[in-house]
């Protein structure tokens, strides 16, 4: 019996139309098998700038040109050794578990430092003009509009892909001796928090918080601290399956500086006890009652915490006194017995 003698391509071919790189390689392989497979990477995530375009879009790319091969999806996976068993576990139900000659097959810069499989892999050195490099390729396709109903129907095929996008936002309360900084954009009549859409590159959602400080008001801010976080019924996503949801952030400001900036026009620093829902614009009415609500419980813990500090106190002063302190011997009782308890309700707690 002849073992099969099978030849493996494993690539992305993010690409509007094979060009003679993949052709050629394609080709080659063909001519040295009887038969040929290809596995095509696909991401997790959804269409974006490096991965365009789906599985089943690439497979009648690939099947245009070369009908006889088999395409299959091969989905991408945390780590290169998961990635390398799933790999060789689709290669075995290819081969039905017998014996076979199985070769895996890319071009330079291709998956071959990525696989730790079972089969031997060979890499083509196949030369390709750097015009036909698939990064410049895509960059090239996306600053280009075309005129024809097949790439309207391309644009709007692409855009029913993928998981509706949750857009993160930031928005942050900058407070300085009780009054908080509000923001007004050209146009509108309300108030706003200062605030924006988090980046990619950052780390943090605080860090966003202050980045828009700076950017929108010119203020350096500190003690940034999380209040919650909100789906904002932005006008601009209404009708759409896209939504923005924002984390409120409460923060200080040392002035009473600011100037609006970016697209801010205005900055005005609103006394606390002025602050009504209806003054603000209504996407961000909602985190007017989130910040209002979040003040008053922060006053009533402060409230609670003082009188419990209070009480502690004057019963361990009762407690030293009875037992002869007097003067810093009596200051340093109070304080230690006061942080051991507090430090033991905690651990309870816990």
């Amino acid at each position: 019996m002849i073992k099969p003698d099978i030849g493996i391509v494993v690539g992305r071919f993010q690409v509007h139309e094979l060009h003679e790189g993949h052709l050629e390689l394609f080709r080659i392989v063909k001519s040295r098998h009887n038969r040929v497979a290809v596995f095509l990477g696909c991401t997790k995530t959804g269409p974006n700038r490096k991965n365009p375009l789906d599985y089943e879009t690439r497979e009648k790319m690939i099947h245009d040109d070369f009908p006889d091969f088999t395409v299959h999806a091969l989905q991408d996976k945390k780590t290169d050794e998961e990635w390398s068993r799933e790999l060789d576990a689709r290669i075995d139900d290819i081969i039905g578990g017998g014996p076979a000659s199985v070769t895996l097959y890319g071009s330079r810069d291709s998956f071959a430092p990525h696989y730790h499989g079972k089969h031997k892999v060979k890499e083509l050195d196949i030369e390709v003009p750097p015009s036909l490099n698939g990064t410049d390729i895509r960059a090239r396709l996306t600053s280009q509009i075309k005129k024809s109903a097949d790439f309207r129907a391309g644009n709007i095929y692409n855009a029913g892909l993928g998981y509706p996008h949750c857009i993160p936002t930031v928005d942050v309360a900058i407070h300085h001796d009780k009054h908080i900084l509000v923001g007004r954009k050209p146009g509108e009549p309300g108030w706003r928090f200062i605030g924006g859409h988090a980046e990619v590159t950052t780390d943090s959602y605080e860090e966003d918080a202050k980045k828009e400080a700076m950017e929108e008001s010119g203020l350096p801010i500190s003690n940034v601290t999380y209040i919650g976080s909100k789906r904002i019924d932005d006008w601009r996503h209404r009708g759409t399956e896209n939504g923005i949801k924002t984390a409120f952030f409460l923060a200080e400001s040392m002035t009473f500086g600011g100037t609006g900036a970016d697209d801010i026009e205005e900055v005005h620093w609103l006394p606390l006890d002025e602050m009504k829902p209806e003054d603000f614009e209504p996407e961000h009415q909602p985190l007017v009652v989130m910040l209002t609500t979040y003040l008053i419980n922060a006053t009533k813990r402060e409230e609670a915490y003082t009188g419990v500090d209070k009480k502690l106190r004057l019963m361990f002063r009762k407690l030293g006194t009875e037992g002869n302190l007097t003067g810093k011997e009596l200051d340093a009782f109070i304080e230690s017995g006061v942080k051991k308890f507090c430090q033991s309700a905690f651990e309870r707690r816990g």
